[in-house]
């Protein structure tokens, strides 16, 4: 069941690590050389990125610019464009054409998170503005404010086709109100209530605090305790007993409880969700954990917010087509506390990685996080859930 507020919705997978050769890291400044952006995407999953010496990054604040190469071929580091800043047309989104919320991230976009390059017509300069936040039924201003295909119609989001939304009919989850989704049982499909923990399920049916297992049953986020199945992520393991989703399994970490040099040939490497990072003679390696600082912590601020949203009846972070990370969106207009709780309390142990921006660095101030990367299918798909 994937699809921000995501915004946050590109679902980075929980990684295991196994090395023997330790990862250093030099983040490129403003101008300098770069050949690819890593940023959270998804709040569920502790993002691992690989990397190797041929890769450079860019620090906080900006992105790799692959547009515009140097004369050696490389990105160029340029600085993410804020609210209204214009942007490289060469990443230009139309949300008339579809779902942007792949696009919502800097590495695609130019902008900070959440945001896409968009021109609001065509005598207008490409800006990073937000786009899609607004479901059925919300206020808006412009078509652009509202999940594609809905229309921006007397200041509120609405169906093309007002016939089918005086009906309740739809084709798509969208077309229904943030507490439905579409189902297709009945001929034509009807919105029809999202399906609480322990209901079945098949898909995104499920309420924003709970996600469909395998067994096609909607089971409440990090409540799965070892040896049950579990989706290639891990939002039903429960991560406060450190416990993760290991090929379909939730299963206990092993960490490394050695203190070898894991760059050494002969060492069998690093434990389960860890990074081997070289200390400061640039050679020595040492098993760093990638999981969450304070899980319990994590995973009670997440099942408030994700609580939050089911009260005040806002769009899940898991069908991709909704982007709570807008200023203006339901998740940041009710449960804005909440989301910089989670973000506070969902920090990794150890982040080997240039880019450590909050992902709702427009929402929370900055000082308040704790390093991390995390983006969700939850925002985003908070996903973007991707």
């Amino acid at each position: 069941m994937k699809s921000i507020i995501i915004l946050l919705v590109t679902l980075i997978s929980l990684n295991l690590i196994y090395s023997q050769a330790c990862v250093g890291l030099s983040c490129a400044v403003e101008g300098g050389k770069c050949t690819y952006d890593v940023y959270p995407q998804n709040i569920f999953s502790v993002s691992v990125p690989g990397r190797n010496d041929n890769e450079m990054y860019c620090q906080s604040g900006y992105y790799c610019n692959l547009i515009d190469l140097d004369n050696d071929g490389y990105g160029v580091c340029a600085k993410l464009g804020e609210l209204g800043d214009a942007c490289p047309s060469a990443y230009k989104v139309d949300p008339s054409e579809g779902t942007t919320s792949g696009y919502a991230y800097p590495g695609a976009s130019g902008c900070q998170m959440g945001m896409v390059c968009y021109e609001g017509s065509s005598e207008s300069p490409y800006t990073c503005q937000y786009v899609q936040y607004a479901m059925l039924g919300e206020e808006c201003d412009s078509n652009y404010q509202c999940a594609y295909p809905l229309e921006c119609v007397g200041e509120v989001c609405q169906l093309q086709n007002q016939t089918q939304q005086t009906l309740n009919q739809c084709n798509d989850d969208v077309e229904c109100p943030a507490s439905k989704f579409c189902s297709y049982k009945n001929s034509p499909s009807t919105c029809v209530d999202r399906i609480a923990v322990g209901g079945t399920c098949s898909g995104t049916e499920c309420t924003a605090n709970a996600v469909c297992t395998e067994e096609g049953i909607c089971r409440a986020i990090y409540s799965s305790p070892v040896g049950e199945v579990c989706l290639s992520t891990f939002e039903t393991c429960d991560i406060s007993q450190d416990i993760f989703c290991n090929a379909g399994i939730c299963q206990k970490i092993q960490p490394d409880v050695t203190s070898s040099n894991c760059s050494d040939p002969l060492f069998a490497g690093c434990g389960d969700i860890e990074q081997c990072t070289c200390e400061s003679d640039g050679f020595t390696g040492k098993c760093q954990s990638m999981f969450y600082a304070t899980p319990s912590q994590c995973k009670t601020s997440t099942l408030e917010f994700l609580s939050c949203l089911v009260t005040n009846n806002c769009g899940t972070v898991f069908n991709g087509v909704y982007n709570p990370i807008a200023p203006d969106s339901c998740a940041v207009k009710y449960c804005s506390a909440n989301i910089c709780n989670m973000l506070g309390d969902c920090g990794q142990k150890y982040v080997n990685t240039c880019n450590v921006d909050p992902l709702l660095a427009t929402i929370c101030s900055s000082s308040s996080y704790v390093t991390f990367s995390i983006a969700l299918l939850f925002i985003i798909a908070i996903i973007y859930l991707i």
